[in-house]
């Protein structure tokens, strides 16, 4: 069977075409109305399916101008539409000849058989190609701004609770970002300060100074310094953002490395401390050594002494 697909989104008319290939029917695919029309002007397929939202030439007005055709009105057109779902949407359709509405998604089978279903119900004559029942322009045109404008409505208010989403989202980003202790300077691949916390923010001019020179376009930087700002010492640690493997920036942590840096000095003194008492007790020990063994010489020689005495 050949069938006509209309869809502007490219992931959706694929998964369309896929299931419907899968069954082995042949797939013309239009990106939206004006290409169905272009379509249709070449070769008559056996079945419309088609989306509704779409740019240019939406699937509404691409039902009217095929109904309006006395060599196309006989196709059975289905909607298979994510936006459209109202009741009010379902009705304008079958008043403008729809044979089928389906609301998306479905599951391959499901929508399978439904397809299967329209084109045998029609063979057998059993669903009647219908036909529009506007005669009037004024009426057509009058039902369809209705349906554009609650759906314009209907988005504006989808937009409107996104908008309150995202605005949630990066207060809650704000606040954990804020109440993070290290610093965090986050620039973009041309090295701009995209965001930043309280501390990041201290730390700003140091980090454009010191750490972005180093920073090599896509890569880690692994940096062996230390940042000093007044009495507090921060390490750098540089972290590339990437999507889809195109390099968009790096987010730099600065942690406040100062009490570990005390431990570390405290520690190196303590260790200079010790080896220098050390050397000190090495140096008494070889001396005690020593005086044992002079000791233990003269005591020899006393004895000596002493016996030859005692002849």
């Amino acid at each position: 069977m050949k069938i006509l697909t209309v869809d502007d989104r490219k992931d959706d008319l694929y998964l369309l075409n896929k299931m419907l290939k899968g069954e082995g029917h042949e797939v013309i695919p239009a990106a939206n109305g004006r290409e169905a029309l272009s379509a249709l002007e070449k070769a008559v397929p056996d079945l419309v399916i088609s989306d509704i939202l779409m740019p240019e030439m939406d699937g509404y007005q691409l039902l009217k101008e095929v109904k309006s055709k006395e060599e196309l009105k006989d196709i059975p057109f289905v909607f298979y539409t994510a936006t459209y779902t109202s009741k009010k949407d379902e009705d304008f359709a079958y008043s403008l000849g729809a044979s089928r509405f389906i609301v998306k998604p479905q599951g391959p089978k499901e929508f399978i058989a439904i397809v299967d279903k329209t084109v045998k119900d029609q063979k057998a004559g059993i669903l009647t190609p219908s036909k529009s029942v506007f005669e009037g322009e004024d009426v057509y045109l009058k039902e369809y701004n209705e349906r554009l404008i609650e759906k314009l409505e209907d988005m504006v208010t989808q937009l409107d609770e996104v908008r309150s989403d995202l605005k949630s989202s990066r207060d809650f980003l704000d606040c954990i970002v804020s109440s993070i202790e290290d610093g965090i300077v986050v620039v973009d691949a041309k090295g701009d300060v995209e965001l930043a916390n309280k501390k990041g923010r201290e730390l700003e001019s140091e980090v454009l100074k010191k750490v972005l020179p180093k920073l090599e376009s896509g890569a880690r930087c692994t940096c062996d310094f230390e940042i000093f700002k007044g009495d507090r010492c921060y390490d750098p640690s540089c972290f590339p953002t990437k999507i889809k493997n195109t390099f968009k920036g790096t987010t730099i942590v600065l942690r406040d490395v100062t009490e570990r840096q005390n431990v570390q000095e405290e520690l190196k003194a303590r260790i200079a401390e010790l080896e220098k008492w050390q050397k000190l007790t090495v140096g008494r020990e070889i001396k005690m050594i020593d005086l044992k063994k002079r000791v233990k010489e003269l005591e020899g020689k006393l004895r000596t002494q002493g016996k030859k005495k005692g002849k």
